[in-house]
């Protein structure tokens, strides 16, 4: 039997993107075939990226799980949210655990500061070999095929002449009545938000408002738990509050576990800077590989 002319022009009106978002959050689909080729290499290179974060001091990783919880909380009642807070205190790694944890379900966006190429959208897909141009259905697949969730570390760092890469998917997402559920995860330095005001389209920063995770220095639970899997680092980590305010950031920790020997800091250790940091880390044999990383985690 014919359908009623209207449910005809109900159904004219669908389209596979249309279809997902309507069942977004219900259903975890299989990306279309002419995406999936894309979503296989987005989740490839996330993978690769998201392993660039060292995690670890030492071997040993500091569980900051309250952390995360707010992080997550934030993103239920906001679009933006920013891991925010001093070099070395850790948002790379915070980040990189809320993306794996979505990594382990299915496709993500992730977009990392050093890794970027190209001054668009446009040009960055093509460095990464994607062959899907419409960003709104590259967008509406991830979401369909993993988590709407666009993580980005290193906002802040991103150099102007890429901004429109990010640009060009925000405004994307921001006109779209089909990204609705779209949200944005970033880290970036403790300088205020005022920097990325110039650059953001304004609406993703107002509205629903900013969502902010302010990432501090271990405090002294886990500083202790830390001290007792690396005994070595407790003068440091409970020592005078200069050398502790350094010490108690874990990327910082990583850096004097793997670069400096308790013999190797005297008793009037007391590094006023990270760049005081780097040249007792050097006089005590560290790599120069990693000294750039200073300035950045």
């Amino acid at each position: 039997m014919p359908l009623p002319e209207k449910e005809r022009v109900d159904q004219k009106n669908f389209s596979r993107v249309s279809l997902l978002t309507k069942l977004s959050g219900n259903f975890r689909f299989d990306g279309a075939p002419s995406v999936k080729a894309d979503l296989d290499q987005l989740t490839q290179l996330a993978g690769l990226w998201l392993d660039d974060i060292t995690t670890e001091i030492d071997g040993y990783y500091v569980a900051r799980q309250s952390i995360l919880d707010e992080a997550k909380t934030l993103l239920e009642s906001h679009r933006f949210v920013q891991i925010r807070g001093l070099p070395g205190t850790g948002k790379s790694v915070l980040l990189r655990e809320m993306a794996k944890r979505q990594l382990v379900d299915g496709t993500i966006l992730f977009l990392k500061s050093d890794r970027l190429s190209g001054c668009s959208w446009a040009e960055f897909s093509n460095s990464i070999a994607l062959k899907t141009k419409n960003i709104e259905i590259l967008l509406s697949e991830i979401a369909a095929t993993g988590t709407s969730i666009l993580f980005i570390d290193g906002i802040d760092r991103i150099q102007p002449t890429q901004r429109k890469i990010v640009i060009d998917l925000l405004n994307t997402i921001l006109t779209s009545s089909l990204l609705s559920s779209w949200r944005i995860l970033v880290t970036c330095r403790d300088v205020g938000i005022e920097p990325l005001r110039n650059w953001l389209p304004s609406k993703v920063i107002s509205g629903e408002g900013i969502g902010t995770v302010n990432v501090e220095p271990l405090n002294d639970e886990e500083a202790e738990t830390l001290a007792k899997a690396k005994a070595s680092l407790r003068p440091l980590l409970f020592g005078i509050e200069r050398v502790k305010e350094i010490a108690r950031r874990p990327f910082f920790a990583s850096v004097l576990a793997r670069g400096l020997s308790v013999t190797t800091i005297q008793t009037d250790f007391a590094p006023q800077s990270e760049v005081d940091l780097v040249e007792v880390w050097w006089n005590g044999g560290g790599y120069r590989a990693g000294a750039s990383e200073i300035f950045t985690r």
